[in-house]
């Protein structure tokens, strides 16, 4: 890994995230480019400094800024850093064009900003990079002095587009000593035999070569609550999910559901969108055989 996006608005949550940002870079090694967001104002037109500076309070607050940025470096002891401060008023985007810029392989956030419920900064927003990211989020929720997991579910439909995703959240799976459970959510609007959920999940873990992992199948009303009722049965500390099409981002990632999975005691979450068309789960199993559904390179 050689480069990881933290974003910051300095709140409880952001320095959680900030802290497993730090971790993680020491152990890999990667270069951290921590990233604050300056709410440009929505009357003017002019997204120059000079204008910023120029404005009521303009110059102190990015030099309280410029000196909250260094303190995070100095408390850390970050040594292969940048630290960036964004004059712009559409803050997800900013980190998704960051995140391009310097081409990571990670985006950390906090899982809430300076309110729950306007999310100022991490919040509304999390949803949206974590919608819209084209790299693993890790959306961070407990202090970490070191990020360590000891139980992670990845929940999957496990053919399709994770076969493509599924390697770059495999270097952050990889970083850690932790058993994985793999996860396959059973409903009634949505149900596949156990034979061939268990297929596709022994075929997931060959290509991929896992080693410390379980195989789990869970029926629920709905895919959500699937994932946090196994979580909460299990006490994982991370959830790893790969919406494969079949279920929407915008159901798993709604306020409701989110806050649902940070009560669990959760300490984060991992995603990676996926693209790959709806398929119903029936479909790729056949009366005369077995229509393979994996994504080659």
């Amino acid at each position: 890994m050689k480069n990881i996006i933290v974003a910051t608005d300095f709140t409880e949550h952001a320095k959680h995230a900030v802290n497993a940002a730090a971790s993680i870079a020491k152990q890999t090694e990667a270069k951290l480019i921590l990233l604050h967001v300056i709410n440009r104002p929505l009357n003017s037109g002019d997204d120059s400094y000079e204008n910023y500076h120029n404005m009521p309070g303009g110059r102190t607050t990015v030099r309280n800024i410029q000196n909250k940025l260094n303190e995070i470096v100095n408390l850390h002891n970050l040594k292969n850093v940048k630290t960036i401060y964004e004059l712009r008023n559409n803050v997800y985007n900013t980190i998704l064009d960051y995140a391009d810029e310097y081409k990571a392989e990670l985006i950390v956030m906090g899982a809430y900003g300076t309110t729950r419920s306007a999310g100022t900064f991490i919040g509304s927003n999390t949803s949206k990079v974590m919608s819209q990211a084209k790299i693993p989020v890790l959306i961070v929720q407990e202090k970490f002095s070191e990020f360590n997991i000891e139980n992670m579910v990845l929940a999957s439909e496990f053919y399709g587009e994770v076969y493509k995703v599924f390697p770059k959240m495999k270097q952050i799976i990889d970083l850690f000593d932790t058993k994985l459970h793999l996860l396959k959510v059973n409903t009634p609007n949505r149900f596949q035999r156990t034979h061939d959920s268990l297929k596709l999940m022994k075929e997931f873990s060959s290509r991929f070569d896992l080693n410390n992992y379980t195989l789990n199948i869970y029926n629920d009303l709905n895919i959500e609550n699937g994932i946090i009722n196994f979580t909460r049965l299990i006490h994982a500390d991370l959830i790893a999910i790969t919406p494969d099409g079949l279920w929407r981002l915008v159901d798993i990632f709604k306020k409701s559901t989110t806050d649902k999975l940070m009560k669990i005691s959760v300490k984060a979450i991992l995603s990676m969108k996926t693209r790959q068309p709806v398929i119903t789960p029936t479909e790729i199993f056949y009366e005369k055989g077995y229509k393979h559904y994996i994504e080659e390179d």
